[in-house]
């Protein structure tokens, strides 16, 4: 053994930075910095000044935010707050499946963004779904009542942020035999029209239309299975890729 040799350097773990939310100026559209959830702390990152670190279990509140600034604050109605978000968080990684390894990068095959549609009245978003790919086909689940299969809890009061967008996040960050169970939960104790399956030749066969300056991809042919996905361009490009038999993990 060489005395003089230095001992390897121990890598520092690194906990995954699970999301990012603003943190709104009270009274203005202005964001004044950013709350970070990890899994075990949230972090206030003020564009001005130093930032500051609380267990997420403490939540928004230990924070100790100027009164200027506002953690609950909506700007339109029916919008879910930065402190709501954050509750839903702190149940989400104190549940059974956030106790196990959580993944090192988001999964790639979960889309952000789809509602329900129908025929006569168009997108409706105030459903929103998850479209996450498993193997050979699309899994779409509604989200609202989704959360308690996903993450194997008894059903609290209610979750403060029952959204997509959170689900699908939150979603993301499980290791693949977790995600496996969290939809197997879904599709055993899903009502009808909640779990949703399409095929890659649907998915490809999906047509496109537009509402002003948004763009939708349309899967299902009524309004009782009808899914209007609103990817980005990545996600397009990822959704593309996995038609033509891409495997996406």
């Amino acid at each position: 053994m060489d005395p003089y040799r230095s001992p390897p350097e121990e890598t520092a773990h690194v906990e995954p930075q699970l999301d990012r939310l603003p943190v709104w100026v009270r009274f203005a559209p202005l964001r004044a910095g950013w709350i970070v959830v990890t899994p075990t702390a949230l972090r206030f990152e003020p564009r001005a000044g130093r930032a500051r670190t609380v267990p997420i279990a403490a939540g928004v509140e230990a924070l100790r935010l100027s009164l200027a600034l506002g953690a609950d604050v909506k700007f339109r109605r029916g919008a879910i707050s930065t402190a709501e978000t954050v509750e839903s968080w702190s149940r989400i990684v104190a549940s059974a499946p956030y106790q196990q390894p959580l993944r090192a990068a988001p999964h790639r095959g979960i889309l952000a963004r789809a509602y329900g549609h129908s025929f006569a009245g168009g997108v409706h978003e105030d459903r929103s779904f998850v479209p996450i790919i498993d193997g050979d086909h699309l899994v779409v689940i509604e989200a609202a009542p989704s959360y308690d299969a996903c993450f194997d809890r008894p059903p609290p009061n209610r979750w403060p942020d029952r959204s997509g967008r959170l689900l699908g996040r939150a979603l993301a960050w499980l290791a693949r035999d977790e995600l496996a169970h969290a939809l197997a939960r879904v599709r055993a104790t899903s009502r009808a029209g909640a779990c949703r399956v399409f095929t890659r030749d649907e998915v490809g066969a999906r047509p496109s239309y537009s509402v002003d300056t948004r763009k939708f991809e349309l899967l299902g042919s009524n309004a009782r299975d009808a899914i209007a996905l609103e990817p980005n361009q990545s996600e397009l490009a990822m959704l593309d890729r996995w038609v033509a038999g891409d495997q996406v993990r």
